[in-house]
């Protein structure tokens, strides 16, 4: 239906808003979305450039971190032999004592190697033929056979208390027959500690001998 001028009220003209909106609405909404867009832009630019400064400046010549470089230093494990290894708790130094049938017993464990008969704590019994000549005792690892004796390789130096626990884990015994002199073995005692014992002298015709043993304290 027309009006009377002939025109239709519900097409709208050139420059003339949609209808029930007035034409001014048009001109906000075409200066907002351009100042919003302009802001967004300046607001994003803004954080990058702050975070750029919050970095430290890079001194001139300083050599830059490698991958490796920046890894914290790897400590040390403590369950390895360097860090393990315990302090010696005697000697080394001479142990002499007169040889007998019956046998003289050695006990390891304590400040400064006891010797004496009949010890029940004993690590190392030496038991001799009563001939007194070198090679005529044999050891024993107490009286009761509780700890464990290796003969060791000889060398100039002595071994170390790893070297020890090592000849013990793959030769150890309760017996060492007659060890000649200058022969050397270890003792992993009764209450778990090493020794290096050396077969100083058992001189022909007397019946003394001299062992000079090293003791390594219990790791702690």
């Amino acid at each position: 239906m027309t009006n009377s001028s002939g025109s239709n009220p519900s097409a709208a003209g050139p420059g003339t808003s949609a209808p029930g909106q007035p034409r001014w609405a048009w001109w906000v909404v075409g200066i907002v979305v351009p100042v919003v867009g302009i802001a967004a832009t300046v607001f994003v630019n803004n954080r990058h450039s702050s975070a750029d400064d919050s970095k430290p400046p890079a001194v001139a010549g300083a050599p830059s971190a490698t991958p490796d470089q920046a890894k914290p230093a790897a400590s040390a494990d403590p369950a390895s032999p360097e860090n393990t290894a315990s302090r010696a708790m005697f000697g080394p130094h001479d142990i002499q004592f007169r040889t007998s049938a019956y046998g003289v017993d050695i006990d390891f464990d304590t400040r400064k190697p006891l010797v004496a008969d009949g010890l029940k704590g004993a690590d190392l019994s030496a038991v001799t033929d009563g001939s007194g000549t070198a090679g005529s005792t044999n050891f024993h690892g107490g009286p009761r056979l509780a700890a464990i004796i290796a003969p060791i390789s000889g060398s100039d130096a002595d071994p170390t208390e790893a070297q020890c626990a090592k000849a013990l884990r793959s030769n150890g015994d309760p017996m060492l027959q007659d060890p000649p002199q200058n022969a050397q073995f270890c003792v992993q005692t009764t209450e778990g500690r090493i020794a290096f014992v050396r077969v100083v002298s058992a001189a022909p015709g007397g019946h003394t001998m001299r062992l000079r043993a090293t003791v390594w304290d219990l790791a702690t």
